[in-house]
């Protein structure tokens, strides 16, 4: 439990940003909230990709579905979103491990109409009050 801040990648979609998120405890699952944040592409100016002039991705709060503690590893899924590039549903799950305050490891996105899938990595820290 507590709040967790970090970032994610992936080589295949191209996409990199930050993820906050509070996690609460209620035995081996928890529920909670990511907010997250893409990183904009380079030469790009604020609200515009440089590459077509549309409107660049912004932070999405993304609900976590569950997540599941057993053994140091961590499991979990969010709640299906809307692709930022192309609105269509996705589906991603998650999977790291547990060390001291560090939580890493890696997702897997499922895009629902084209069932497409795209893989990234993913790592948090727990901040300390």
């Amino acid at each position: 439990a507590g709040q967790w801040y970090g970032e994610y990648s992936s080589s295949e979609s191209g996409r990199s940003g930050s993820i906050v998120f509070t996690l609460s405890a209620g035995s081996d699952t928890a529920t909670g909230d990511v907010v997250m944040t893409p990183r904009m592409p380079p030469q790009a100016t604020p609200g515009q990709s440089p590459a077509t002039g549309q409107a660049a991705p912004v932070a999405q709060a993304l609900t976590i579905r569950f997540v599941r503690v057993a053994g140091g590893e961590v499991s979990g899924a969010l709640a299906p979103y809307p692709d930022p590039t192309c609105g269509c549903t996705l589906h991603t799950t998650f999977i790291g491990r547990l060390r001291a305050d560090t939580l890493q490891g890696t997702y897997t996105s499922l895009h629902e109409q084209t069932r497409e899938v795209q893989h990234g990595r993913w790592r948090v820290v727990r901040q300390r009050s």
